[in-house]
């Protein structure tokens, strides 16, 4: 006997008044509004004319959307400029408006927020010498999307007395 699956589907009327009210409650992109269409089995030739109705009522808005997302990961998940950037490009946000939001994010964002989460990553890290705990610092900054400019200006204040038989007084390259 064959598994079949049947695929709930929901009418554009009843999906408008669900992205409604889920707009209502909190920030969402377009993409994230497709991505629900979708997934309710909306036939894709009502999309278009669902989203626009979403504009036009302004619920939904990928500007403003981008503002909260950004405002809130750098200053809630201490997230850099660049991990930001690729998390819009996922939400179908424009090139032109993640530079926008990033200027003005990262303008708002005080630049101790770096030296701050090293100093708490650098009292976790095990290294067995300062070159493998410079490695492993590096990498956390950059993982947290941080330029590698920003992460070596920021490792010149982070001072940490290590195991290793140094004073890691830790110097980029």
């Amino acid at each position: 006997m064959q598994n079949e699956h049947h695929k709930r589907t929901m009418t554009p009327d009843a999906a408008l008044q669900r992205l409604m009210a889920m707009c209502s409650r909190k920030e969402m992109s377009e993409g994230d509004a497709l991505r629900k269409l979708s997934l309710w089995g909306v036939d894709p030739e009502h999309h278009k004319e669902i989203l626009e109705t979403l504009r036009k009522h302004n619920f939904v808005d990928n500007l403003r959307f981008a503002r909260a997302f950004a405002s809130d990961k750098a200053k809630f998940n201490k997230w850099g400029p660049r991990k930001i950037a690729m998390a819009l490009q996922m939400h179908h946000i424009t090139q032109e408006a993640i530079k926008e939001v990033l200027s003005d994010t990262t303008a708002n964002q005080p630049p101790e927020i770096l030296e701050q989460l090293l100093i708490h990553k650098a009292k976790t890290i095990k290294a067995n010498n300062s070159q493998d705990f410079k490695a492993k610092i590096i990498r956390f900054g950059l993982s947290r999307g941080f330029l590698y400019e920003e992460i070596k200006v920021a490792l010149k204040k982070v001072t940490v007395n290590r195991e290793f038989g140094e004073n890691a007084d830790i110097e980029p390259d």
